[in-house]
């Protein structure tokens, strides 16, 4: 890959307009030798009071759960749209979708970032 290739950032909800997302970031990514990463964001838990120590430590091991099955599910999905030997990193983030996804692309330094629309009703 050219070094100044750069990264492509898709975000998906893992729904339909989430799979067209990657499909078209992974059409960029080929034309233009850009690394692909393909991210999924999983709600934040409430922030809970110090003195609930234990309830807090709780939830933190139940977001690490859904974060490992967000991972699951995430490199599942992308395996299913692209292929199992599509070089694509897989990130599952924590927090809003919307803003996670711009933090990454900005940690990343992207130089695009894909999302698509699931329409309902």
């Amino acid at each position: 890959m050219p070094e100044d290739s750069g990264v492509i950032v898709a975000g998906t909800d893992l729904e339909e307009g989430g799979s067209e997302a990657l499909k078209q970031a992974r059409a960029w990514s080929d034309r233009t030798g850009a690394a692909l990463v393909a991210c999924h964001a999983v709600p934040e838990p409430p922030a809970l009071d110090s003195l609930l120590g234990q309830l807090d430590h709780t939830a933190r091991a139940a977001l690490a759960g859904v974060e490992k099955r967000a991972q699951t599910s995430l490199k599942s999905h992308v395996d299913r749209l692209l292929g199992a030997a599509a070089d694509v990193t897989t990130v599952v983030l924590s927090g809003s979708p919307h803003a996670a996804l711009i933090d990454e692309a900005d940690r990343r330094r992207a130089r695009l970032v894909v999302v698509g629309a699931t329409r309902k009703g």
